[in-house]
């Protein structure tokens, strides 16, 4: 299905284009087309805030694509141009999974201009056995990161210890806090993994719907706060979103980070220990802050 719409004082005719239904846990694939009416060249910022989706779900929970870019730092963008009758294609990006129950009411919007909504319905393989086979499948989908620290039940945190086999020889484990809360979604589960080091860090919030971790700028002292969500079906837990916060001290050379691929852990940054550092992605970064100020 397709909404279109007039832009830059109707020069341009956008048309944002979308396939439905779409499973949970899958990506959202949005094309967005540019064509120019008009007899003269037009000139489109296809960077942030071009196309953009505003995602209203039945139980309220609004979803705008451009808040999370609203604090990254990019550098400045390059106007594409299209020629008089010329047509432009773009493909949205990092729109992330759909973790919502549908039927999905999507705005799409092309700059300043938001267009007709449209309905989108989400479907689902259906829920797992139990709430605890549920869980048990999110611990088989972290790549092992808690096989140390392994919550068996909803809502209730374990304490025990956090490390990769690829880092025993470089770096501590990690004491740690885990827990996994299940969130039903009609036919799926949303599950949230959330990793705390040490297993005493306090006030840590998840700021839904964008799951922005809040609490953990502690100054002089190793701290990390690792969110993970799932989408959980009887046909397994599906990564959909994650982020990272964390602090280290001063000392002790290097900290180093690992991000999950699906299939594999692999090296993903390092920098001197002392400040802080997070990010955001498919699959978090897990940083070692243990090898801090040792």
């Amino acid at each position: 299905m397709s909404s279109s719409g007039l832009m830059l004082d109707g020069t341009v005719q956008c048309t944002a284009s979308m396939t439905t239904p779409v499973q949970a846990g899958h990506e959202f694939d949005v094309v967005f087309t540019f064509h120019n009416i008009s007899k003269r060249t037009a000139k489109i910022d296809l960077a942030y805030g071009a196309m953009w989706l505003v995602v209203r779900a039945p139980d309220g929970t609004t979803y705008d694509t451009r808040v999370p870019w609203e604090n990254r730092s990019t550098p400045p963008p390059v106007p594409t141009s299209i020629a008089p009758g010329e047509t432009k294609t773009e493909t949205l990006q990092d729109l992330g999974r759909i973790r919502w129950e549908g039927p999905l009411r999507i705005t799409p919007g092309c700059g300043l201009s938001p267009l007709r909504p449209v309905r989108v319905t989400v479907t689902s393989p259906g829920l797992p056995a139990t709430s605890r086979q549920a869980v048990s499948d999110v611990v088989a989908a972290v790549g092992g990161l808690l096989d140390h620290c392994r919550p068996t039940t909803s809502g209730v945190s374990v304490v025990g210890r956090i490390e990769l086999p690829v880092l025993r020889k470089n770096a501590p484990p990690m004491q740690a806090r885990c827990s996994i809360t299940l969130r039903r979604q009609g036919d799926f589960y949303v599950a949230q993994v959330l990793i705390l080091t040490p297993p005493d860090l306090r006030g840590i919030h998840i700021e839904p719907p964008y799951d922005a971790i809040t609490g953990t700028r502690v100054e002089n002292r190793n701290t990390e706060a690792i969110a993970w969500e799932f989408v959980v079906t009887r046909s397994g837990a599906t990564p959909v979103y994650s982020a990272e916060e964390d602090t280290t001290r001063p000392g002790g050379g290097l900290w180093r980070s690992w991000v999950w691929t699906g299939s594999e852990w692999q090296r993903s940054d390092r920098s001197l220990c002392g400040g802080s550092d997070g990010g955001v992605g498919l699959n978090p970064d897990v940083t070692f802050v243990s090898i801090c100020g040792r």
